[in-house]
């Protein structure tokens, strides 16, 4: 069974210890589940939404697990809330080209 994973919007659950690696994040859309990401970039992502995808959901894990994709800037900025409404919500919002 495959499922349709699609990237989630959301932020990190602040780290228990300083250097761990495996960290939790939160997606904005409440029905989603919180999703375990393995990162080394975890100080840096603290306070930021960030984009992950799902990788998998082995039947033993509480969890699925996935990866960091893009940050989008810090929690409460402007820009980026906006950029999370409309990731959310699929909407297309990628720059027009010079020729339009």
């Amino acid at each position: 069974l495959k499922r349709n994973w699609r990237p989630y919007c959301g932020v990190l659950l602040p780290a228990l210890t300083k250097h761990t690696i495996n960290r939790i994040f939160i997606p904005s859309e409440k029905r989603i589940p919180r999703i375990r990401i393995t990162t080394r970039q975890g100080a840096t992502l603290d306070g930021q939404r960030i984009v992950v995808s799902v990788d998998e959901w082995s039947r033993s894990s509480k969890y699925p697990h996935g990866h960091f994709v893009r940050a989008l800037g810090r929690v409460g900025d402007k820009d980026a809330e906006n950029e999370v409404l409309l990731l959310e919500h699929e909407i297309p919002h990628q720059q027009f080209s010079e020729n339009v």
